[in-house]
């Protein structure tokens, strides 16, 4: 029923945000901010306005939010990994204007009302379990954009050198083995 799909989907985020604590994750996504957006994602992020406010979903150590943020864009970035989000902000402590950060996951978001302008995520959709749930969280972040925002995102393979995840995957198939069949090819 309804209640173990919700243990499934809580079971699959805390693999995500262990994954994502952890100092090999962390190690990367330093990296990640060194290099910053990469081509394709500077083309979406030209779509960003001076004037607008910003969410970045799943903004780990900063690679997006602090070029934003650089420019003078009112961002604010949340993620599961606060080990990610103390990086990001002592990297933001340079930039001219505050970068508030948030701790959450994709599918709990603490927003109410038409906030945004923009919403981004990028490299993060496929850790939304389950077309169901991303379905229904894509209606989430339209909820939350103001007339005429935008959500901007792209997804892509997991980098080869993050390993796999198919060990959340396998736990999640033993503790929830009636649900199994709901995971695509992805999740986790």
């Amino acid at each position: 029923g309804l209640t173990m799909e919700l243990e499934m989907l809580e079971h699959l985020l805390q693999g995500v945000r262990c994954t994502f604590e952890g100092s090999r994750e962390q190690q990367y996504r330093m990296a990640e901010v060194a290099s910053g957006p990469m081509e394709a994602e500077k083309r979406l992020l030209r779509r960003i306005q001076a004037q607008d406010k910003v969410l970045d979903l799943g903004c780990a150590a900063g690679r997006i939010l602090l070029p934003l943020a650089q420019r003078g864009i009112g961002v604010l970035g949340m993620d599961i990994a606060l080990v990610l989000l103390r990086e990001a902000a002592k990297l933001s402590q340079t930039y001219p204007i505050s970068v508030p950060l948030v701790q959450g996951d994709p599918i709990h978001l603490p927003f109410k009302g038409k906030t945004f302008d923009k919403i981004i995520f990028l490299k993060t959709y496929c850790y939304v379990p389950g077309r169901a749930n991303r379905i229904r969280w894509l209606g989430e972040l339209q909820a939350l954009l103001k007339a005429a925002g935008e959500v901007l995102f792209s997804q892509y393979v997991i980098d080869e050198a993050l390993g796999s995840y198919e060990p959340i995957l396998a736990d999640t198939a033993q503790r929830f083995p009636a649900l199994v069949d709901q995971l695509e090819e992805g999740d986790g």
